[in-house]
């Protein structure tokens, strides 16, 4: 019986154990791969795969009726640190494109009162897209506005979240299924 000797198809180089930035690396069919010294012992994982950030809001927060920066307090999953809890914004690795989405919930006590709402995606400080909505309050009652959208980002291009509503809520809503956002990394393309 002969044993075959195996080879890696796909050849990656060799762990990260320096540095502290995410590096990239291309493979000959086109794959993006992504290490970084420290996660996952500086192995090379496929970006589709690891390059992915949902963070949500915890503390206390109040809606604004002017577009207010979303800075998302605690990263649900974030293997490589790609999302900053201070400043609310996402670092793209590699150069491709990304979903993005966002819950953010409020409430309101009086009924009957009609609520504008509009989410924003910054693409390096300049808007991208926006959703709006409107939705009818009802007494102690949430309402949570959807955004999600593809954008194609150059390798450290930043995302960030912004959110205003046309009236004041009595209430921000907090925690992880609530007021949250996520980036994930789809591929080149």
């Amino acid at each position: 019986m002969t044993l075959l000797n195996y080879t890696d198809p796909i050849p990656t180089p060799a762990p990260l154990i320096s540095g502290s930035t995410v590096q990239s690396y291309t493979d000959p069919t086109g794959e993006v791969w992504v290490a970084k010294n420290g996660v996952a012992s500086g192995a090379w994982k496929r970006a589709r795969d690891v390059v992915r950030s949902r963070v949500y809001r915890n503390a206390a927060w109040t809606a604004q009726t002017t577009s207010a920066l979303m800075v998302f307090d605690v990263a649900q999953k974030d293997d490589y640190i790609l999302y900053n809890l201070t400043t609310g914004i996402f670092t793209c690795p590699v150069a491709g494109w990304y979903h993005v989405l966002s819950e953010i919930g409020i409430a309101y006590s009086t009924a009957g009162q009609f609520i504008g709402a509009a989410t924003v995606l910054q693409q390096n400080v300049a808007g991208f897209s926006q959703c709006n909505d409107t939705r009818p309050t009802t007494t102690n009652g949430i309402l949570s506005f959807l955004y999600q959208d593809y954008v194609y980002c150059a390798a450290n291009d930043q995302l960030s979240v912004y959110f205003n509503a046309t009236q004041t809520p009595a209430s921000s809503r907090t925690g992880s299924n609530l007021t949250y956002a996520g980036f994930y990394y789809q591929g080149s393309g």
